[in-house]
């Protein structure tokens, strides 16, 4: 870190890329440009870009012929904000008398795992810069219009999923409120706090967009690697239904204790009545 802040001091950068080890958890990476003072001051995290070899890859998630199950592969893939897609000029449907997953039922798995990352297909990891700089996955004004849109689309559909076949207990947990149910937030902050706090190994991502008690604004959430964040956003158009909506992305988690502990976050109708 201190070379980052240090090289700032003779030239001007646009960007900074940081290359990790092919097996290396991004995780403190992260960590340190989520929440180091002196970092966040003259860095902001942009994105996490992960290259996934689907030549190779079903030997890490499967543990086939002369790989294993690599815990390094899943992590690398949750915190993820755009995953490429390499090799699929070399990919073959077999590999050492094994039978490969299609692109398909990969890119299938990917999105179980990290439903809100991007994934590009490419050979020789080809692609536009602009596929992967200036994304502001972490940018709190582009998160909320990201999930406020996705939940347009998907409509009251709020799922759990989880990669039972490939990494027992890796999931994808989202739990929301019904339209007009409001937050209250002191209350949620504190129960996010605990959850990450307790659990910082287990809790790789969190985000979420919230209608809370006393403002017309939206909540914006982000939790990475122990570390949260949030501020307001903008203010909740007339045509948007007001609704809470959380995604908490880890391991071993349970669907149904990060629901509950959500609602008991939510304002009784009583509560509510004398707003």
């Amino acid at each position: 870190m201190n070379h980052l802040l240090n090289i700032l001091q003779d030239d001007e950068y646009d960007y900074v890329l940081i290359e990790t080890s092919g097996l290396a958890d991004p995780a403190p990476i992260m960590q340190t440009l989520f929440s180091h003072s002196n970092a966040s001051g003259r860095f902001f995290l942009d994105g996490v870009v992960a290259i996934i070899d689907c030549h190779n890859v079903w030997r890490h998630l499967e543990g086939r012929g002369w790989g294993a199950k690599t815990p390094e592969v899943y992590r690398q893939i949750a915190h993820a904000t755009t995953m490429l897609l390499n090799k699929t000029d070399r990919r073959r449907d077999t590999q050492g008398g094994e039978t490969q997953g299609s692109l398909e039922e990969l890119e299938e798995l990917l999105g179980d795992l990290n439903p809100h990352a991007r994934v590009l297909r490419c050979q020789h990891c080809d692609v536009a810069l602009d596929d992967i700089l200036d994304q502001r996955a972490f940018d709190a004004s582009r998160v909320a219009e990201v999930m406020v849109t996705e939940r347009r689309l998907a409509g009251d559909e709020h799922a759990s999923t989880e990669m039972a076949r490939h990494a027992p207990g890796i999931r994808a947990i989202s739990v929301a409120s019904d339209p007009g149910d409001l937050l209250d937030l002191p209350r949620f902050l504190s129960w996010a706090s605990a959850l990450v706090e307790e659990r910082w190994r287990d809790v790789y991502r969190m985000k979420g967009v919230l209608a809370v008690q006393g403002s017309q604004r939206l909540f914006v959430l982000q939790g990475v690697c122990g570390e949260l964040k949030g501020e307001e956003g903008r203010e909740w158009r007339d045509e948007e239904e007001r609704r809470s909506e959380l995604i908490v992305i880890g391991k071993n988690l349970s669907h149904e204790s990060i629901e509950r502990g959500f609602r008991q976050c939510l304002l009784s109708s009583r509560e509510q009545s004398e707003i």
